[in-house]
């Protein structure tokens, strides 16, 4: 290969770094953005920007780097075609398709592009520290947005929901210069990751968005019974614990008799359990379809939450068209397939996450406890939201995966060198 050669294809693979970044920054503060289509809730616009950018990492980002038809290839080629093939045999193909359409190019992109971009130590390290900056502007704005109007998510989504995840999600940047060798990254990881903590509390406080407090505890408890904790890490987990300790008090003062068992929030998630069972049953390889009418499956449904009438929930259904939890909406617009398929992939990752975690290997950027506790954590709120809906959220997600699989973590878990 000639010098003029490879000069055009180390820019090609520079240019297309940048756009990465640049990808990352859009969905994070939805901005610059436009509304595609106007009657559709849908994001089009980020997932097209997804779908731009790998494109662009496919045809130049990888360089010399060939495509291997590996399994990972297989799984998402049979994802992709039981979502298209969902969507075609729903009740709305156009709008299952449009829901489609602002899941898979975020998904894919996030994956594959991290796997094509990210195995460069320049690169990995330049987007960790983006992506920490990232976070400090998304804990700016939400607490900028709580105080100013009430809502943390005003300066950056139409809704809390993919806000609150942010949070969490982004963690894994500070987390990572905290598991680092570098004592200066280690401070500054220490005052990012505290920042965003206190963050989640004080959002979840006062914006009332409770689920989003405990998973850090949770995730703390976690990972105590499955990782080494020595040195800086414990210090880790005890800051964890401590915050989760301390926001506990704080929800002491309130009320608990204001969790209302009829309200929205409980009674129709406890009630999609059953409903989403129910539609796999009838409908148990394709689904239902993505964001399809689900009010002629209530027909000769019977309801199994005693709190809830049978108007309402017919009322609630046709607003929300999904379980509002993304294990049980995937069940029941997708099919057993899918859910068997994708579900089960992650939680290869996750288990692979702790295995790198467990062997020592080479250093690398990101620590594969940095990377667990993130998806974990996102894999909570997969119970209560359906945050794959959101190309914000979605792409940082399986970006997380593909670091997992090329293996840019730092394998080496012996936490007691911190």
């Amino acid at each position: 290969m000639s010098n003029s050669t490879s000069v055009f294809l180390e820019k090609g693979r520079v240019a297309t770094f940048v756009l990465f970044c640049l990808t990352a920054v859009q969905l994070v503060f939805q901005q610059p953005s436009m509304i595609i289509l106007p009657d559709q809730r849908a994001n089009l616009f980020s997932a097209t920007l997804c779908l731009l950018t790998l494109v662009v990492t496919i045809l130049i980002g990888r360089g010399k780097r060939p495509i291997k038809f590996g399994l990972d290839f297989w799984i998402s080629v049979t994802l992709v075609l039981i979502v298209i093939l969902s969507s075609i045999y729903s009740l709305v193909p156009r709008q299952s398709i449009e829901r489609a359409y602002s899941i898979l190019p975020p998904g894919l992109g996030g994956y594959w592009c991290a796997k094509f971009l990210l195995t460069e130590p320049r690169f990995t390290r330049i987007f960790q520290w983006v992506v920490n900056a990232l976070l400090v502007g998304v804990i700016v704005l939400a607490l900028a947005g709580l105080y100013l109007t009430g809502k943390p998510h005003e300066f950056l989504d139409s809704h809390w929901h993919p806000a609150g995840s942010r949070l969490l999600l982004l963690s894994f940047a500070p987390l990572s210069l905290m598991l680092g060798q570098n004592h200066r990254d280690q401070i500054i990881g220490w005052i990012i990751f505290v920042a965003d903590l206190v963050t989640i509390y004080i959002v979840g406080r006062y914006a009332l968005i409770n689920s989003l407090t405990y998973i850090p505890g949770i995730l703390a408890v976690v990972g105590f019974f499955v990782f080494k904790w020595t040195g800086t890490s414990r210090r880790i987990l005890a800051g964890i614990l401590l915050l989760t300790v301390f926001a506990a008090i704080c929800f002491a003062f309130l009320n608990p008799k204001q969790l209302n068992r009829e309200h929205i929030s409980v009674a129709y998630r406890v009630e999609s359990l059953f409903f989403s069972i129910d539609i796999a049953g009838k409908h148990p390889w394709l689904g239902n379809g993505l964001w399809a009418p689900r009010l002629s499956l209530l027909e000769n449904y019977t309801l199994y939450y005693p709190f809830l009438s049978k108007e309402q929930f017919t009322e609630w259904t046709a607003d929300q068209r999904t379980s509002e939890n993304l294990y049980l909406t995937f069940l029941a617009d997708l099919g057993i397939p899918f859910v068997i398929l994708y579900f089960g992939s992650l939680l290869y990752v996750l288990l692979r996450l702790i295995s790198q975690s467990l062997n020592r290997a080479s250093n690398t950027v990101f620590h594969p406890v940095a990377i667990f506790l993130p998806l974990l954590g996102e894999c909570l709120r997969f119970l209560f939201v359906d945050d794959l809906f959101y190309p914000q959220i979605n792409w940082f997600f399986h970006m997380l995966w593909g670091l997992v699989v090329i293996g840019s973590v730092k394998n080496n878990s012996d936490l007691s060198e911190k």
